[in-house]
């Protein structure tokens, strides 16, 4: 229950929206990183372990490198919390895994909820340090009971707040893709928050990144559906973003963000762009974006409440003009609603 009071809590704020007709959909597969990408450097002689702990029954995946050009061989273990005591002082122990594992391979376990360590040895070599990257990831099937409270308890989060927009109905998907992301279906303005993603961003603590992410697909659906230009354009959709959580008092949110960028690596970015060619700009270029509008943000704000109060519902000019806040414009609420 601490995870689905966590996932209802990150998306409170989305209930400014008008999405009583939307559906939430939790897949019952899900996929959760344990870790990101480790680079150990483990001498001969010696090993290195990770502990992790899983609160479900899971399918834990370890995906192992070794870069050594030769002599790329390690052993890989998974041991229980006890079962790392007994083979840390040579005894008889629970541990299994794959012996001289070489280059990339993985080790794949079902468990039980409990603490674990994963375990790189190098007591195999005499002379050579190893160079390892491994990353943990569970593969979690919700039972249907625990998925439909998770359904439920955002559904009850996004229909407390009067509607905001009148923008018709799109759906909200939580669900493995194969990959870290987030996106918008052009067709429908449906939402897709990835779990890879998703449940990275619980698991390093970055609240107002999950909450600033999913801002910038509401902005892409928004603009979809609404019919308005540049609905498909990543710097449009992350200014509105970003006014959504000025008008919302998320501005800590957006700090967030920029945390979450700084973890990207832009020159990568950057040569994924030149060689296939990508629509979203660096990640850099966008931190400086963010920044740019938190420096002076009346301006910016001031031109998206002139775009949407006209799409706001009824009720949700009465909202502004009962409770403009810092970034909302009473007057102009006031104007619009009496021109209808």
């Amino acid at each position: 229950m601490k995870l689905q009071t966590i996932f209802a809590a990150s998306l409170l704020w989305v209930a400014a929206l008008d999405l009583a007709s939307a559906d939430v959909n939790v897949s019952s597969e899900q996929v959760v990183p344990l870790t990101g990408s480790n680079d150990i450097k483990v001498k001969a002689g010696y090993h290195w372990s990770h502990t992790f702990s899983i609160n479900t029954a899971a399918t834990v995946v370890a995906n192992v490198q070794v870069h050594n050009r030769v002599y790329s061989d390690v052993n890989a273990w998974i041991c229980s919390e006890d079962g790392y005591q007994d083979f840390a002082e040579g005894r008889r122990n629970d541990c299994r895994g794959r012996e001289r594992g070489k280059g990339a391979f993985e080790l794949q376990q079902e468990l039980s909820p409990g603490r674990y360590r994963l375990v790189i040895d190098n007591s195999i070599s005499a002379f050579l340090t190893k160079r390892v990257t491994t990353q943990l990831t569970a593969f979690v099937t919700l039972p249907s009971h625990v998925r439909r409270e998770f359904e439920s308890g955002l559904k009850s989060a996004l229909h407390e707040v009067q509607g905001r927009f009148q923008v018709g109905e799109f759906d909200l998907n939580i669900a493995p893709c194969g990959f870290k992301n987030a996106y918008s279906e052009r067709a429908d303005g449906d939402i897709t928050f990835c779990s890879e993603l998703f449940f990275d961003l619980i698991r390093k603590g970055q609240k107002g990144a999950l909450g600033a992410v999913l801002s910038h697909e509401l902005a892409h659906t928004l603009m979809n559906r609404l019919g308005l230009p540049n609905y498909d354009n990543e710097e449009a959709a992350d200014e509105l973003a970003l006014v959504m959580l000025l008008w919302d008092g998320r501005q800590e949110y957006a700090l967030d963000w920029i945390e979450y960028y700084e973890e990207r690596n832009s020159q990568r970015e950057a040569w994924v762009m030149l060689e296939q060619g990508s629509r979203h700009p660096l990640s850099v270029q966008r931190i400086r974006n963010i920044e740019r509008i938190l420096d002076r943000p009346e301006q910016v704000v001031s031109r998206w409440n002139n775009l949407l109060y006209p799409h706001f519902t009824d009720s949700g000019l009465r909202a502004v003009i009962d409770n403009p806040g810092r970034f909302h414009d009473r007057a102009l609420a006031r104007n619009e609603l009496k021109s209808r």
